[in-house]
């Protein structure tokens, strides 16, 4: 039997998606081959199914893939999964070969499953970080062995087109792009992975969910229509989550999509009777917003090679720190509740309000860094323009620094992730944001949020390779600022003391951030500060 698989590394098919990713009408796509029947082996399957060691860890990773894993998104109907799963559970016990075979679509879909809960047994078990294990050394992320068995059937699942093909990819590009995340030889600020593989597969399944229109359910008939929405937006959310940070163009604009968002439906709750449905509806509003910021502060594509600045208009800045106000009100009913942390939705609302205080760091971001650049006395600019800068820039650090704080929230309720690239990229990103600020600022509270979230990234670091690069830099960044204080005699005496308990500053980036200067209108900010997503971690740069 000639193989169907079409390897995601090969370039062919990295240049195909590439000629194919333009915004198209998708409301006139046809398939010529709508019936299509993949050629599934039982050798295939049986291989495939091997991987399975007995029905207690399968079912046990099932549960802490929707208690854990599904939170702010919506990638399988839990109703309709477990209903499946049984059958399937029943047919592979009496190994009824013509069924399981007919299954093989739910067996990726469950396999996606176990692969993205896998790692994560401990947030609903003793509630405590587990011991070292082979894993944790870096050695291969524990769903890899799900992922590996799967690949023989990509190539039909793209071939078939229907939302549980879309569903298997999803799943998938989730799991690849959570072990894909890497450090390079500096500081990175980069949000996801640096290899396109896992975005590929989040890509392909939003332009399946397209093309079956699920982005034009604009009313809702029964609890089936509700399921497609919610999975719609979470193919749109993650395919954005990455694909900004990848330099990718949305595929679809705004205007066209006529979904509603998210809305209660008990038929599709939980066993517990939970349901994250606000916390994906909060989640698709402010994509929208992060997707305004990323083309408001990236260098486009038609600006000329030579240009050295990019100029930006203070309204547009001003209106997207409206947007986010206004977005932080609307949701102040789930981002001001304290949930206790054995809750099933606590993680996704400490990440909700992880995801809200990273976009106010990537709008800060360039700010700081052209702050930092002032410094220098290489560039004379006006009062208002100075002001406006630091405005942004503290918007910036204050989201940093609250990040860190959440952070040190999951730490003390031991939730975090080990093998989570959402907790790994966001401590990451505000370490980043800390380490530029040390130039400008190593006062006490500055150099105890840094030395707090490295600390959350040496518990990290415990199961991502990528953590653990990443601590390794940020480690030797405060080794010689300590180094260099102690020669100087200015170490403080709480930073020798501290031992990880609570930060004792507290800061407050909750208020009103309207900026109000009518004389700045626009700024011409470098285009090298734009494009800059990565910082020189030698002793030089953080010299005192």
């Amino acid at each position: 039997m000639q193989s169907s698989y079409a390897s995601t590394s090969k370039k062919s098919f990295l240049h195909f998606f590439d000629e194919t990713s333009s915004v198209g009408d998708y409301a006139e796509i046809k398939f010529e081959n709508p019936s299509y029947s993949p050629s599934i082996g039982h050798d295939s399957l049986v291989r495939a199914l091997n991987v399975i060691e007995n029905e207690k860890d399968l079912l046990q990773l099932t549960e802490t893939f929707f208690a854990v894993c599904q939170n702010n998104y919506y990638y399988v109907n839990y109703q309709k999964f477990t209903t499946e799963l049984q059958l399937f559970l029943s047919r592979y016990k009496n190994w009824s070969k013509h069924k399981i075979i007919q299954d093989w679509k739910f067996i990726v879909v469950l396999f996606g499953v176990l692969a993205v809960g896998s790692g994560y047994e401990y947030l609903v078990e003793e509630n405590t970080l587990p011991k070292v294990t082979h894993f944790m050394l870096g050695l291969q992320d524990p769903g890899m062995k799900y992922y590996k068995a799967c690949i023989p059937f990509i190539g039909d699942l793209i071939a078939c087109h229907d939302l549980a093909s879309a569903q298997g990819l999803l799943l998938f590009g989730q799991f690849l792009t959570s072990i894909e995340t890497s450090v390079s030889d500096s500081i990175s600020f980069n949000i996801g992975p640096s290899d396109e593989s896992g975005y590929i597969y989040l890509r392909t399944a939003t332009e399946i969910a397209l093309a079956n229109k699920v982005h034009l359910i604009s009313v809702v008939n029964s609890p089936e229509d509700e399921a497609k929405l919610r999975f719609w937006w979470s193919c749109y959310c993650l395919e954005r989550k990455y694909g900004i940070n990848l330099g990718k163009p949305s595929l679809i604009d705004k205007e066209e999509i006529t979904s509603q968002l998210p809305s209660d439906c008990p038929e599709l709750r939980n066993e517990n009777g939970t349901s994250n449905y606000l916390n994906q509806r909060a989640m698709v509003e402010l994509t929208f917003i992060i997707d305004r910021i990323s083309s408001t502060l990236s260098v486009s594509p038609s600006l000329n090679s030579k240009d050295r600045f990019v100029k930006l208009d203070f309204d547009d800045i001003k209106e997207l720190l409206k947007s986010l106000d206004e977005w932080k009100i609307s949701y102040s009913s789930i981002l001001d509740l304290e949930l206790d942390s054995k809750d099933n939705l606590y993680r996704a609302h400490i990440h909700l309000r992880l995801n809200f205080l990273l976009a106010k760091l990537y709008l800060g971001k360039p700010f700081l860094l052209l702050k930092v650049e002032l410094q220098s006395g290489k560039k004379n600019l006006n009062n208002s323009e100075r002001v406006f800068i630091d405005h942004l820039a503290s918007i910036g650090v204050d989201s940093a620094f609250r990040m860190v704080q959440l952070f040190e929230s999951l730490a003390e309720n031991q939730k975090l992730g080990l093998f989570s690239s959402t907790d790994f990229n966001f401590c990451n990103a505000s370490l980043f944001m800390i380490a530029v600020f040390l130039k400008v600022d190593k006062s006490e509270s500055t150099l105890l949020f840094f030395k707090k979230g490295i600390s959350v990234l040496q518990v990290l670091a415990m199961g991502c390779t990528a953590a653990k690069v990443a601590f390794q830099r940020f480690d030797r960044i405060q080794s010689h600022i300590m180094k260099s204080l102690d020669e100087s005699g200015m170490i403080p005496t709480s930073l020798v003391e501290y031992n990880g308990s609570d930060l004792v500053e507290n800061v407050d980036t909750e208020g009103d951030s309207i900026f109000e200067n009518e004389a700045a209108e626009f700024l011409n900010l470098p285009r090298s500060i734009l494009e800059l997503e990565s910082l020189p971690f030698d002793e030089e740069f953080y010299g005192f």
